[in-house]
């Protein structure tokens, strides 16, 4: 009876060990994920403010430096994957 009670504990800390061991698991898959949807993020959102600073001058005032504004937009453009 004794025994068998040990062996239910030991197999209680068993399972709460490996709860926690995947807790962590997870807890460390979470956070991998968030930093990898932040990288992504802004490795998007930087050329692409690049592009909308000349495109809205361009907005403003279509008839001056349009080449110029239109060289540096397409440069910032072929920086997007």
């Amino acid at each position: 009876m004794q025994f068998e009670l040990q062996q239910e504990k030991a197999n209680a800390k068993e399972a709460i060990e490996r709860q926690r061991v995947e807790a962590e698991r997870l807890r460390l898959l979470d956070n991998l994920k968030i930093k990898f949807l932040t990288n992504l993020s802004h490795e998007f959102r930087t050329p692409l403010s690049l592009i909308s600073g000349p495109v809205d001058k361009l907005l403003k005032i279509p008839d001056a430096n349009v080449l110029a504004e239109t060289n540096v937009i397409q440069r910032n453009a072929k920086r997007l994957p």
